[in-house]
């Protein structure tokens, strides 16, 4: 990685603020920069979830989606509960034997490879 490479990612992602349309690449290369399967961008309130993602993680997610298991997914809860505004990686919100025994991660998650996120 190119010592310019951050901030390249960061005028990307103001980019992609200003035109939605890009934030597939750029959680694409998100992804590469950091040795990572894909990206996935969320937001949600009550009422909505609004999300986009790297295209390697698109199907996954949809599967995630279709089986509603966002709605039995602690990470959401956690994340929220530590009031913290920039990354925070899973590890800091759980100990390793929750997300052995967590069904998110151990019925979902794991089997495909994925499950240790920021």
């Amino acid at each position: 990685m190119s010592l310019d490479a951050p901030n390249r990612m960061l005028d990307a992602i103001y980019e992609a603020a200003v035109l939605p349309e890009i934030w597939p690449a750029v959680l694409h290369d998100l992804a590469e920069m950091v040795g990572g399967v894909g990206t996935i961008l969320l937001t949600s309130d009550p009422r909505n979830l609004r999300w986009t993602c790297s295209e390697p993680v698109r199907q996954v997610f949809l599967d995630f989606l279709e089986g509603r298991w966002h709605e039995r997914n602690p990470r959401m809860e956690r994340l929220i509960s530590k009031r913290h505004a920039g990354f925070i990686r899973e590890i800091d919100m759980f100990t390793a034997e929750e997300m052995d025994i967590d069904p998110t991660f151990r019925d979902f998650l794991r089997p495909r490879g994925l499950g240790w996120a920021v």
